[in-house]
């Protein structure tokens, strides 16, 4: 496998860990609640991720250069994270509109913002879900290397890129709450 492609796979999976924390940072502030917000994240990351695995081999399929539709992935992921501050941004007006005809019902309104939420955050997240299937055995991008070795060293890369950026946001947590 080109180390290129290794590095960049490694690169789009941290940057990906880094927009879920900003998102749920983010979303604290538009549900005032930390448990709402991760909720939030987290649905709309295993959901968009489950719905760009099931509709980016269609893409691939089609014969495309594997690299191209990797890069096209990579940009607009890149391009929507740049403007999820701004349409978050506009919760609070949409919040303001909804109170007064759901202050009766708290928990649709709770499921109104978070819908509205899932679906502002699940778009880039079925990009990101997509970009693993351009390293599926059938793409050339990754064919010369043999499918079960590749799947080991890509599961190896995704645990750890998950579990350094995880351990440090979690010390730097505890730190926060202890200091």
């Amino acid at each position: 496998m080109n180390h290129l492609a290794v590095a960049c796979f490694f690169l789009s999976g941290v940057a990906g860990l880094i927009l879920e924390v900003l998102w749920t940072k983010t979303l604290t502030l538009v549900f005032g609640s930390t448990t709402l917000a991760v909720s939030t994240t987290v649905a709309s990351f295993m959901g968009g991720l489950s719905l760009g695995s099931l509709l980016a081999p269609r893409l691939v399929a089609r014969g495309r250069n594997p690299f191209v539709i990797y890069a096209a992935l990579e940009l607009l992921i890149g391009l929507y994270a740049l403007a999820v501050p701004q349409i978050l941004g506009l919760m609070p007006p949409i919040q303001a509109a909804l109170w007064p005809a759901l202050t009766p019902h708290p928990a649709v309104y709770s499921l109104v913002r978070f819908a509205i939420t899932f679906v502002v955050l699940v778009l880039p997240t079925t990009a990101m879900g997509a970009t693993r299937e351009t390293r599926s055995p059938s793409s050339s991008l990754t064919r010369r290397t043999p499918c079960v070795l590749r799947e080991m060293v890509l599961m190896s890369l995704q645990r750890r890129r998950m579990a350094l950026p995880c351990s440090v946001i979690t010390m730097r947590s505890s730190s926060l709450v202890t200091s």
